[in-house]
């Protein structure tokens, strides 16, 4: 009997795996150069850094990449019997470390870093089965390894950074405030297009995130839908924000070019193991991404970013939206009304988060929480609460008639911050600036918790030279 083979009617694409990683390693090197120049060269020209710390940046992306090429090595030499070079090399295994160190603070220590990228390549692609078989995105599975083991040491990376990030300085004004406080600091929203900010070396510029963008459609090697929808959809819920609270358009155009939304959208929501292949499924996860991104930002103390969570969550959903979205591609009007639904959860929920912004910018003006006064003669006495980056922080002020006499901190949940701000003299230079807080600079290392308390004591002095 004679057996007749013959090739299966597939289809073919010129674009090959290889291709469209070479493509993506072309979309990052203008991102990676810039990262290096505006982190490192820069700050050396400025003498802010030694010569071997301007290198820090480049070192921080060769040890997440090799890091993560060796796991795969070992991965190959011991559990799939395979050449482990070879192996690794065309597992495209340099990815989950190469994207991890441009999303991570760049003051994150390499040792966290290493172990980070360990713990997202083991649990987030190895124990899948290896390339091409996990439903987590592997970077940022070693992302969320950090948050959540070692948020303390990835807050103090963030919060050493002498000038607040846009995102973390837009958490310090609980999300709303005006164009002086939240886009003046960093010159205007032009700068902050083009990147002259601080961040992570992943999402410093913004231009060249959207020119990756436009790059790797042309290349086919994303899927354009996911970024598009993600990104207009934090666009409409912040513009609704902004509605509610008298701020213009420039408020969801920070939303959009601060922290890791744009580098997110278009390098980590459109990696093609763990996203949708339907296109119905593309836009559905695109809108949940934004979603979830707008939520974690406005109502979530402690987070800054929900970039990560938003495409981890979607992530689990990938194999419904693909089922949903095979039913629906044969016909159109069963995607009509999920669609619907989706459009209408979007716009209540930015009228919630609007409102809710209103009212907290309306009782928290002043930013005083006074639990008790205790005059004396020409001396009075407060006890009361200042807000701190990590809870509340017990003050107790004394004035001797219209003077600051002394700032006691009482209790505080700032365990690594308010060390710093003591040693730092900020709270004697509180008591001599006798209210006029303007000229008394912040603590680097403690940006938050200094700027808290200077609003405080700000905000006392009126109140106590009003009463």
């Amino acid at each position: 009997m004679k057996t007749i083979t013959e090739n299966g009617p597939f289809i073919k694409s010129k674009n090959s795996t290889t291709k469209m990683m070479r493509n993506l390693l072309i979309a990052l090197v203008p991102i990676i150069l810039f990262s290096f120049y505006y982190n490192g060269i820069r700050l050396y020209n400025l003498k802010a850094i030694s010569l071997i710390e301007m290198f820090k940046p480049l070192l921080l992306i060769l040890v997440g990449t090799l890091t993560s090429f060796l796991i795969e090595v070992i991965y190959a030499l011991i559990i799939k019997n395979k050449k482990p070079f070879e192996y690794s090399f065309y597992s495209y295994s340099i990815f989950p470390g190469l994207f991890l160190s441009l999303i991570v603070p760049v003051n994150t220590p390499l040792i966290l870093l290493i172990m980070a990228v360990c713990f997202g390549v083991i649990f987030g692609k190895i124990v899948f089965g290896g390339f091409g078989k996990n439903i987590f995105n592997p970077a940022l599975v070693g992302y969320l390894f950090i948050f959540v083991c070692y948020s303390s040491t990835l807050t103090s990376s963030l919060d050493a950074i002498s000038t607040a990030t846009p995102l973390a300085n837009l958490k310090g004004f609980d999300y709303v405030g005006t164009y002086n406080d939240l886009v003046l600091p960093y010159n205007s929203i032009f700068d902050l297009i083009l990147g002259f900010k601080g961040g992570a070396l992943g999402e410093i510029s913004g231009l060249l995130c959207i020119i990756g963008f436009i790059y790797l459609t042309i290349t086919k090697v994303i899927k354009y839908k996911i970024p598009c929808t993600y990104i207009l959809t934090v666009f409409i819920m912040t513009t609704i924000i902004a509605l509610t609270n008298n701020m213009g358009l420039w408020y969801p155009l920070l939303h959009i070019f601060s922290g890791g939304l744009l580098f997110g959208a278009i390098f980590m929501a459109t990696d093609p193991v763990t996203t949708p292949i339907t296109s119905f499924g593309q836009i559905v996860s695109g809108i949940l991404m934004g979603i979830i991104t707008v939520i974690c930002r406005s109502l979530i103390p402690g987070l800054v970013e929900g970039v990560m969570l938003s495409i981890l969550s979607v992530n689990l959903l990938v194999a419904i939206l693909d089922n949903i979205g095979v039913k629906v591609k044969f016909n159109i009007k069963k995607c009509i009304i999920p669609l619907v639904i989706l459009i209408l959860l979007v716009i209540t929920l930015s009228l919630y988060i609007g409102l809710s912004k209103v009212k907290t910018s309306k009782k928290d003006t002043p930013s005083l929480e006074i639990i008790e006064t205790i005059k004396n003669n020409d001396k009075t006495t407060y006890t009361l609460y200042s807000k701190g980056y990590s809870g509340k922080i017990k003050l107790k002020v004394t004035f001797n008639k219209d003077n600051i006499n002394s700032i006691e901190i009482l209790e505080h949940q700032e365990s690594e911050f308010i060390p710093k701000v003591v040693s730092s003299g900020l709270i004697d230079s509180l008591v001599s600036s006798n209210g006029d807080t303007s000229k008394v600079d912040s603590v680097s290392g403690a940006t938050f918790t200094s700027k808290y308390l200077k609003e405080t004591i700000n905000a006392l002095s009126k109140h106590h030279r009003g009463a």
